[in-house]
């Protein structure tokens, strides 16, 4: 037996039901509107976030970016208002139409499709960013 044969049967004896996927960052590009938002929102209370500070706050749970924003501007500042506002600027990018699919997705999803799976989405923001993540992925 070569070690194709052990790779398509080790493949078979799997029985793979499902791929799941996480959307943010990996299906769709959400880095770049948080960094904008990040950005904007800067503008907006008068703060000086460097594209360096605003990377290091991208894929990071909403409670260190909390710590991320004080530790840079100090437990005084209200980083749950430069969040919130963050937040609000991506979300606007998205209603406008601004979410798009990272390159390659369309292709494997294709691909996944034509092996006889079913895609479902499931994400756990809100209704708007949901509907507009279903839109560009074309549910």
């Amino acid at each position: 037996m070569t070690s194709r044969d052990m790779d398509t049967a080790h493949v078979e004896a799997l029985r793979i039901k499902a791929v799941l996927f996480d959307m943010d960052g990996l299906l769709v590009d959400t880095e770049s509107l948080a960094m904008r938002g990040l950005e904007q929102a800067a503008v907006e209370v008068g703060i000086s976030a460097p594209e360096s500070f605003r990377h290091a706050m991208i894929g990071v749970p909403a409670d260190h970016c909390r710590v991320l924003v004080q530790e840079r501007f100090g437990l005084e500042f209200s980083a749950e208002d430069y969040l919130a506002a963050a937040s609000r600027h991506m979300d606007a990018m998205i209603e406008a139409g601004a979410l798009r699919l990272k390159p390659g997705v369309r292709c494997l999803l294709s691909h996944l499709e034509a092996l006889g799976y079913r895609r479902r989405l499931r994400h756990p923001r809100a209704r708007s960013r949901r509907n507009a993540i279903s839109a560009a992925l074309a549910f």
